[in-house]
């Protein structure tokens, strides 16, 4: 059902990490041996590492799967939530695993950025001033708004609960 508070949560949690597919968390940018400009791009299923002179070829994917699948989870299950409302149960514990998961999101991110900082260090270590310092994209703090919004949704579904059973207890 749509018209309660807590599957508006969850469909904007669904929305927010729909984002990370389109949007890397960190972009580096630096110059290759022959002075050509050329970007690296950290995004769920890959850091690619693109050509800027070419037009923006991708020259090299290392795969980050886990992080991927990861974040596939988390974008596919808020949404599956939102037509168990009849289980509330189950919707309670779906949405704390799904923060549990936001939590392994957010420790790849911050796993993946690192890797980011130690790679510009190292590129600046072999030719001084060849990488400018990386950019962090607004997008790192989208797991950190979706813990706060699936604890919001867990309280609506708790509320909702205790509702039918003083309803219950009425009868």
């Amino acid at each position: 059902m749509i018209q309660r508070i807590q599957s508006v949560y969850l469909l904007v949690i669904g929305l927010l990490f729909l984002l990370l597919f389109f949007v890397p968390i960190m972009t580096i940018d630096f110059y290759l041996s022959d002075n050509t400009p050329a970007v690296i791009e950290i995004l769920p299923f890959g850091i690619t590492q693109a050509d800027m002179s070419a037009g923006g070829v991708v020259i090299e994917t290392i795969p980050t799967i886990w992080y991927g699948i990861l974040v596939v989870l988390t974008t596919v299950l808020p949404i599956a939530v939102i037509f168990m409302y009849k289980n509330r149960w189950l919707q309670m514990r779906l949405i704390i695993a799904d923060m549990v998961l936001q939590l392994g999101v957010m420790a790849f991110m911050a796993y993946y950025i690192y890797k980011g900082y130690m790679l510009v260090e190292s590129l600046n270590a072999i030719a001084p001033d060849s990488a400018l310092p990386p950019s962090l994209s607004l997008v790192c703090v989208v797991p950190l708004v979706t813990l706060i919004l699936s604890y919001l949704a867990f309280r609506g579904v708790i509320r909702d609960e205790m509702l039918i059973r003083s309803l219950n207890r009425i009868r």
